[in-house]
């Protein structure tokens, strides 16, 4: 991780714009989404779910070589953006399975562990779910937390609580991208312990009071490297 965290927020002021990604020789053009007044975030809808075969296989070779370094067990992902990503990480890991936090419980489902969590796009309180069988199959394994985006880290902070009650060892956080200033202030500790594993960065695009408020807090992130 740079010790500047600076480097690692992008804040830009938002004129109408799209986002053109430029990741290991894969060029893509991406909408932008409003999700509050005066802010605005790229959209990577296009590009996960699997459904850009060569964005995905590119991105989960360059993660599977980062994440073998901590010896990984198994890998947890949550429903349902990086399914797709975690499959064929854990393929190109040569890991016999991983383990999907379902954003639902099923009936047949009996004694599922849970957890309530938000993002930065779903605001409203979701939920997310292990059954039993995977409560049972993480115990004691090392564990890394996989998704696309570590924005607000409310996602990311849900997946570790269900790997602590399954009495698994979560032995680093592996993202896409880093989005926004929030992750320094959730994730110091495995930032200190070089535990987040990440490819690029997402800028978050506002106006007004709120781009005045995360300049100031990308400021302060520097001085507190």
């Amino acid at each position: 991780m740079n010790k500047d965290n600076r480097k690692l927020i992008d804040i830009r002021k938002y004129c109408n714009e799209g986002y053109l990604l430029d990741i290991f020789g894969i060029k893509r053009e991406l909408p932008l989404c409003q999700i509050e007044d005066e802010i605005w975030i790229v959209v990577n809808e296009p590009i996960c779910f699997g459904c850009d075969v060569e964005f995905t296989g590119k991105i989960a070779e360059e993660l599977a070589k980062r994440i073998a370094l901590f010896k990984p067990e198994v890998l947890i992902t949550p429903e349902t953006k990086a399914i797709a990503l975690a499959y064929e990480v854990t393929r190109q890991l040569h890991l016999p399975r991983y383990i999907l936090a379902r954003k639902s419980n099923k009936k047949c489902v009996k004694n599922a562990v849970k957890v309530q969590v938000s993002s930065i796009t779903t605001p409203e309180p979701q939920e997310l779910y292990l059954d039993e069988f995977d409560v049972k199959y993480l115990k004691g394994k090392r564990v890394v937390l996989l998704d696309d985006v570590l924005s607000t880290g409310k996602t990311m902070q849900g997946l570790r609580t269900l790997a602590n009650k399954s009495e698994a060892e979560v032995c680093a956080i592996a993202v896409v991208w880093l989005e926004g200033p929030w992750v320094f202030e959730k994730f110091a500790d495995e930032i200190h312990k070089d535990q987040v594993i990440f490819l690029d960065v997402f800028p978050l695009y506002a106006v007004g009071v709120t781009y005045d408020n995360l300049i100031k807090e990308e400021e302060r992130m520097g001085l507190k490297a």
